[in-house]
C-alpha cells in the first residue's frame, strides 16, 4: 500500500513538471508575438518619376518712402539765426523767406565791410582827383607820362577794390537772408532761433510731397539685373501698389543688402514721405523644370545632393544640380531626366546602408 501511493506522487509530480512545461512554453511564445507585433515596421520604399513645374524665383523687401525732390538748405554764412519764417511742415511757394541770420559775427562783419567801402570811396575820389590834376599838368607839360600812368594805375586799383567790397557787402547780406529755391513743404528742420551755426550748416529741407520713391533693402546676388522690373508694394493699411525699380545704389547697407530706388505714379498718389512699406520683385521664371518631392533628396555629410534611382537590379545613387524650390518640390537642374525612376521615399535607408559598406564604425 505504501508502495502505491508513493507511485501515485511520482505520477502526479511528472505531470505537474510536463503541464508547467507547456504553460511557460506558450506563455513565452505570446510575449514574444505581442513584442514582435509592437516593434515598428520597416519604412517601404516609394519611387515615382519626376514631374515638369514652373518654379518662380521672387525676392522680398522692405522700404521707407522719401521725397523724390529734396532740397536740402544750408547756411551760407557764420552766424546766429535770429528768424524763422515758416512753420514745420508748411507748404511754401518758391521764393518764400525761410530763416534769417544775424548776431554779433554778421554785425562784426558787415560794420568791417561798411568801413572798408567808405574807406575806398575815399581813396577813389582822391585817385580820381590826382588824375585830372595830372592829365592838365601834361597838357601844360608839367607832368611826365610816367606820372600820368601811375595816376591811371591808382584809378584803376581804387575802382576794383572798391568793387571787390561792394559785392562782398552785398554776396554776405543775400546770405543772411535764406529762400526757398523751389515749391514744397518746408520739414526736417534742424535749428532753433538763437542758435549759432557755421558755414555748410544744414537748417532744414524742402521736399515736394507728390514725388515719391521708396528706397528698399534687398539681399539679392545681381541687383543690377532687377532694374525694370515691376514690383508689388504693400503699406502698412494693407493696400497693395505698383512701382518700378529704376536704379540699384552703388552701395550696400551695413546689413550686406543692396539699395534700390522704386518710383511709379501709385507711389507719387498714394504714398507719404516717412512711410514705411515692404513687398516682393519676381526675379525669374523657370517654366516647365524637372523637379522630385523634397523627401527624395539626400545629402551627405558635406550638404552634396543626391538620388536614388530605380534600376532593374538595385538603386543607383546619383548626383544632382538643385535649382529653385516652391512648397514641397525641388528643381533639378541636371542629374535626372524625367524618364528616371527616382526613389521619393527611404532614400536615406538606401543611402546608410550604402554608407556602412563604405566606412566602418571606429572601434
Amino acid at each position: 500500500m505504501k508502495r502505491y501511493l508513493v507511485g501515485i506522487l511520482i505520477l502526479i509530480s511528472i505531470a505537474a513538471v510536463i503541464t508547467g512545461t507547456i504553460w511557460f512554453s506558450r506563455a513565452k511564445e505570446t510575449g514574444l508575438t505581442k513584442q514582435r507585433s509592437e516593434l515598428p515596421k520597416m519604412q517601404l520604399i516609394k519611387t515615382a518619376y519626376p514631374q515638369l513645374r514652373d518654379f518662380k524665383q521672387i525676392r522680398r523687401w522692405l522700404g521707407k518712402a522719401q521725397a523724390e525732390v529734396k532740397i536740402r538748405l544750408m547756411a551760407l554764412s557764420d552766424g546766429t539765426i535770429t528768424y524763422i519764417a515758416q512753420k514745420d511742415e508748411q507748404a511754401i511757394k518758391k521764393g518764400e523767406l525761410l530763416f534769417r541770420i544775424g548776431g554779433t559775427t554778421v554785425r562784426r562783419q558787415l560794420a568791417f565791410l561798411e568801413t572798408k567801402i567808405s574807406a575806398l570811396k575815399q581813396k577813389l575820389a582822391i585817385a580820381t582827383k590826382t588824375l585830372k590834376i595830372k592829365k592838365r599838368a601834361i597838357k601844360e607839360g608839367l607832368a611826365r607820362a610816367d606820372e600820368l600812368s601811375a595816376a591811371q594805375s591808382s584809378l584803376i586799383t581804387a575802382k576794383t577794390d572798391l568793387k571787390d567790397a561792394q559785392t562782398k557787402l552785398s554776396m554776405l547780406l543775400q546770405s543772411l537772408s535764406i529762400h526757398s529755391p523751389i515749391s514744397g513743404v518746408f520739414t526736417n528742420r534742424r535749428v532753433n532761433i538763437g542758435q549759432r551755426v557755421a558755414r555748410g550748416t544744414e537748417l532744414a529741407q524742402v521736399i515736394e510731397p507728390h514725388r515719391i520713391r521708396v528706397v528698399a533693402k534687398i539681399f539679392s546676388a545681381h541687383p543690377e539685373s532687377l532694374v525694370g522690373k515691376h514690383t508689388a508694394v504693400h503699406t502698412q493699411d494693407g493696400r497693395q501698389l505698383t512701382g518700378t525699380i529704376t536704379k540699384v545704389l552703388p552701395k550696400y547697407d551695413p546689413s550686406g543688402a543692396a539699395l534700390l530706388w522704386i518710383e511709379g505714379p501709385e507711389l507719387d498718389a498714394n504714398l507719404k514721405p516717412g512711410q514705411m512699406v515692404d513687398g516682393a520683385v519676381l526675379v525669374t521664371v523657370h517654366k516647365s523644370a524637372i523637379c522630385v518631392p523634397r523627401s527624395a533628396i539626400v545629402y551627405d555629410e558635406g550638404e552634396h545632393p543626391y538620388v536614388f534611382v530605380k534600376r532593374p537590379n538595385g538603386y543607383e545613387k546619383r548626383a544632382v544640380r538643385t535649382g529653385l524650390s516652391s512648397g514641397q518640390w525641388i528643381e533639378i537642374v541636371s542629374g535626372l531626366t524625367t524618364q528616371d525612376e527616382v526613389v521619393t521615399q527611404g532614400g536615406y535607408e538606401l543611402f546608410y546602408r550604402e554608407f556602412k559598406k563604405i566606412y566602418k564604425v571606429a572601434d
